[in-house]
């Protein structure tokens, strides 16, 4: 468990360094200085920390009102890949002595199933290439993302 929660901290504090480049490279290195000193300061106010409270107030305090939304938009966009992270290693954690769970082996076990009945492998292949398949789901309204955030955060999963 202390090595999924490493590799979970890993990949937090990979993707945060990606964004804060990226935020370098769009608004400045000084953009990013106020979002650094605005994090610092709420880290150390959570861990009861008054000169860090304090920190995370004037910093806030200190924020231009054309600086407000894209603040509050970075602070988003790392919890949206924090929440990438957390998922990917939640989808991992998986001791390799269990059972593959029934959506990791359905696929195969259907297969296997059908070559067994006389199917050939070649034919099999040939209409499982002709399919098409959209997953559509629908979230809970507080989580509404659209398709192609959905998307990039699949994207972003798949690197890690």
């Amino acid at each position: 468990m202390a090595d999924i929660d490493a590799r979970l901290r890993e990949d937090v504090h990979l993707l945060g360094e990606l964004l804060g480049n990226t935020i370098r490279e769009q608004r400045g290195a000084e953009f990013l200085d106020k979002i650094e000193r605005i994090r610092k300061g709420a880290k150390a106010g959570r861990r009861g920390s008054a000169e860090g409270a304090e920190q995370l107030s004037s910093s806030v305090d200190g924020l231009e009102d054309d600086e407000l939304l894209p603040v509050a938009r970075a602070f988003n966009q790392f919890l949206n890949l924090a929440n990438i992270a957390e998922q990917y290693q939640l989808m991992h954690r998986r001791d390799d002595a269990q059972p593959l769970p029934f959506e990791s082996r359905v696929l195969s076990e259907l297969l296997d199933r059908l070559k067994a009945e006389g199917h050939k492998p070649e034919t099999l292949a040939r209409q499982l290439s002709k399919l098409e398949i959209e997953l559509v789901l629908t979230a809970h309204p507080t989580e509404v993302a659209r398709r192609t955030l959905i998307q990039k955060y699949d994207a972003i999963a798949a690197q890690l």
